[in-house]
């Protein structure tokens, strides 16, 4: 994707923009599936507050509650959670090995498909 020519709607991606978006939620998504064996992957594409075309791809974890709920009451609950001592803060190796097990899923997808 061209970052000179930034877009805000999918509708204006070229063909081959939107084929290449496409290839890399796909391949995400399999990284999370393969990485973390999530319930399911959620997409979302946003141009609202950043004025450019995003995509986010979000794992929703069997222990996550299911259906639609926003992300902002998600993370609240979350923090209160964590403020009572009821949910504990992911450990940060955790966190360098989950992201370093995603980059190497991505590294085989993309020199696969080539």
């Amino acid at each position: 994707i061209d970052e000179d020519s930034w877009q805000v709607h999918v509708a204006d991606l070229y063909d081959e923009e939107a084929h290449d978006l496409g290839i890399m939620v796909r391949r995400v998504s399999t990284a999370l599936n393969d990485t973390l064996a999530p319930a399911r992957v959620h997409m979302a594409v946003y141009a609202e507050e950043v004025r450019h075309l995003h995509v986010h791809v979000t794992p929703r974890m069997p222990y996550h509650p299911r259906g639609n709920i926003r992300i902002t009451a998600l993370m609240l609950w979350y923090a209160l959670l964590h403020r009572f001592g009821l949910r504990a803060a992911i450990p940060d190796a955790t966190v360098i090995e989950v992201a370093a097990q995603l980059r190497q899923c991505m590294y085989a997808y993309q020199t696969k498909e080539r």
